[in-house]
């Protein structure tokens, strides 16, 4: 009875033709003995190729550019580092400022109440 049914096994990944085997086996076909699907998938997948074709030819452009902009990014990051210390070294000094005027004042204060009360009596 197992030999009467015919059990269809499901094909594995090695079986299962991908796109590139149908690719091949489409092209070796005469132009004439293709069906109007397999031109278009012909087509589609040459187009993609010289899509990625003129994507690799500007990579080696692209590819000078990271190291650049690398040494760019770490001169700007110098850059930047320098920056941020010359203005937190500026505003500790603005700060330093802002604490000395305000002592002084203090001091001003208290040296005007000590006058007032010995004054009082």
């Amino acid at each position: 009875m197992a030999d009467e049914k015919e059990t269809k096994k499901p094909e594995t990944a090695a079986e299962k033709p991908n796109a590139y085997d149908k690719f091949i086996a489409i092209v070796q076909k005469p132009e004439a003995e293709r069906t109007p699907e397999e031109t278009k998938f012909v087509n589609d997948l040459l187009a993609l190729f010289r899509n990625n074709d003129a994507k690799t030819e500007k990579a080696p452009e692209e590819a000078a550019a990271p190291e650049t902009k690398a040494e760019e990014t770490k001169d700007d990051k110098k850059k930047k580092k320098k920056d941020l210390k010359d203005a937190l070294a500026q505003k500790e000094a603005e700060l330093a400022d802002q604490k000395d005027q305000h002592l002084r004042l203090m001091a001003e204060y208290q040296n005007y109440r000590n006058r007032t009360t010995e004054e009082e009596p």
